[in-house]
């Protein structure tokens, strides 16, 4: 079971031979983020670091809270290309590499030291887990249009689907299911039957090789998918994964991840011929039976 840890400072007054706990915004000390994961020992080029991780980001304002950068110090991502970016998107060649994968090197946010418009020295502060990016979406239903591309006469260009999510995040990912991938759903509030996407031969050979066997689907995060970029991931039984991308991790430094609404995943890969597009909305899960 994973532990969170709320990194939260109070002070404590005597007040009439008791104590009184002071709430954490009364105190001059602000975390990095809401809540905390268990600290997390990194071996890098530059030598080991152990790292708070960041589970819960902050709702309002900048989802992660670290001081405004300087002209000699900033905070933001640094990748062995090697480049750095900071939280306003600018980037900088760097002396310094920490010989980390691009995919954990895009979850860490170090703090540079810049000179001469170069990264002369560097220090991973903070590592984002999953969690933090994905809490948003648990217990979530995702419903919306499958848009094919180029299909047959005898498949819809675009039918209904519903996805739903679990709670639980495991090993990095929220797990669920395909709710109407081969029956039929009714809501208890509704009198008519959402057809299952599968129902024909045709639409099995169109949609079996793309979705897979069964209706197990998987929510998680790519922070560095294509180099730089952040990729929120949607993975069907078969393996095969569908993308939309998420604010780069540095510019949290500034900004909030948006409030779940419209949603694109598009096929990675080549999407002629295929289901290349979920697009949807993200709502409350509902009371449902299966139909015909």
């Amino acid at each position: 079971m994973r532990t969170i840890i709320a990194r939260v400072t109070v002070t404590l007054t005597l007040v009439a031979s008791s104590f009184v706990m002071l709430s954490p915004a009364a105190h001059a000390v602000e975390w990095e983020c809401l809540e905390f994961d268990k600290y997390h020992t990194l071996s890098t080029s530059q030598g080991d670091y152990t790292l708070p991780t960041c589970a819960t980001f902050y709702d309002r304002g900048a989802a992660i809270h670290l001081p405004s950068d300087t002209t000699t110090t900033k905070y933001g991502v640094l990748f062995d290309t090697p480049v750095f970016i900071d939280r306003h998107g600018s980037t900088y060649p760097s002396d310094v590499t920490l010989g980390l994968a691009p995919a954990v090197a895009g979850r860490l946010i170090v703090k540079a030291t810049v000179s001469a418009g170069r990264v002369s020295a560097a220090e991973p502060v903070l590592e984002v887990i999953p969690a933090a990016i994905l809490k948003r979406y648990t217990g979530k239903a995702f419903i919306g249009l499958v848009k094919n591309l180029q299909p047959p006469a005898n498949v819809k260009p675009y039918p209904w689907f519903q996805i739903d999510f679990f709670q639980r995040i495991r090993n990095g990912h929220v797990f669920g299911r395909f709710l109407n991938y081969r029956n039929g759903i009714r809501w208890n509030h509704m009198k008519y039957c959402r057809h299952a996407v599968m129902r024909t031969a045709a639409e099995h050979r169109w949609y079996r090789p793309i979705i897979g066997p069964t209706n197990t689907v998987s929510l998680g995060w790519s922070p560095a998918m294509h180099g730089t970029d952040s990729e929120l991931t949607l993975t069907f039984s078969s393996g095969v994964t569908y993308m939309r991308p998420l604010p780069p991790l540095a510019a949290l430094l500034r900004r909030n991840l948006t409030s779940p609404g419209l949603y694109e995943f598009s096929l990675h890969g080549n999407p002629v011929g295929t289901p290349y597009q979920f697009s949807g909305q993200w709502l409350g899960v509902m009371n449902f039976h299966y139909c015909v």
